[in-house]
């Protein structure tokens, strides 16, 4: 991260897919938060600059809490750095407390120590949510390129390998109907059954039948599938839209037509858009 006439700019990597996330209006600080991905992995990075030439206000506190309230959503690791200009290190400074008490309150912990300023005091900070640790951090000397250090750390991303499960399943999707009426209707379900029959011997009897039935119309075969993680902001919302995106994709491999196409493909960007 650097910071350019007092504006966040980030440098990264060409290998990284990097895309520019909206954040909440905000006019007491500047802020720069992209998305990076690399294969399945995705993490967001936050960079803040508050000019240190005027005193945080509670308009400051607001609009930072509208910011870090919007990162929870994308439900991936976060970083957050730059230069917030409040003396974190100094336990009896209110700004620096009210800035702590906010970064818990939504589970963010700030990892810098060291001084990072000519003048005294940690204004330079690395923040990120607890269940993120930060390695190797190092606050180099202020005063060889700026008048605030430079702070170098190495933010490890493991992503969790999603458990696999093993189903037996069937393939009911070509069975002939008429043939599977007929199996039922030439079947012991058709035939009148003893007067005695208790219910456990009927509903056995109508069990093994239909399973027989099935056996030989679609016999089970064993897949093995991932399950996925759990998204707590998937809602109803989202499923209807991406039921909508299946759909029009099952017409477009079903057609083959232009305009089907056309559809499916909107669909599919207004799908990610809508869930990032």
């Amino acid at each position: 991260m650097s910071l350019a006439e007092d504006r966040p700019s980030v440098l990264y990597s060409g290998l990284l897919r990097c895309k520019k996330v909206d954040l909440p209006p905000v006019t007491t600080f500047e802020a720069l938060c992209t998305k990076f991905k690399v294969g399945c992995s995705a993490w967001l990075l936050l960079t803040i600059y508050r000019p240190g030439s005027s005193h945080p206000t509670s308009t400051f506190f607001c609009e930072l809490a509208a910011v870090l309230e919007t990162l929870v959503t994308h439900g991936c690791p976060v970083i957050i750095g730059g230069d917030i200009s409040i003396h974190v290190e100094n336990q009896s400074d209110v700004d620096a407390a009210c800035l702590l008490e906010l970064l818990e309150s939504v589970d963010l912990q700030q990892h810098v120590t060291s001084i990072t300023h000519k003048a005294g005091g940690t204004l330079d900070l690395v923040i990120t949510f607890n269940d993120c640790g930060v390695e190797q951090l190092k606050v180099d000397p202020f005063d060889v390129i700026s008048d605030h250090s430079l702070i170098i750390c190495t933010v490890p991303f493991h992503r969790p390998a999603a458990p696999s499960l093993t189903r037996r399943v069937r393939s009911c999707k070509n069975v002939d109907r008429a043939q599977l009426r007929q199996l039922i209707v030439d079947s012991s379900l058709s035939r009148p059954l003893p007067p005695t029959a208790t219910v456990d011997k009927l509903f056995q009897t109508y069990d093994d039948t239909l399973r027989s039935i099935a056996d030989q119309l679609t016999p089970e075969r064993t897949i093995n599938c991932r399950l996925r993680l759990l998204s707590p902001w998937f809602d109803d919302e989202c499923r209807a839209i991406r039921r909508n995106c299946r759909h029009l994709e099952r017409r477009y491999r079903r057609t083959h037509d232009p305009a089907d196409k056309a559809a499916y493909t909107a669909a599919s960007r207004d799908k990610h858009s809508f869930f990032d």
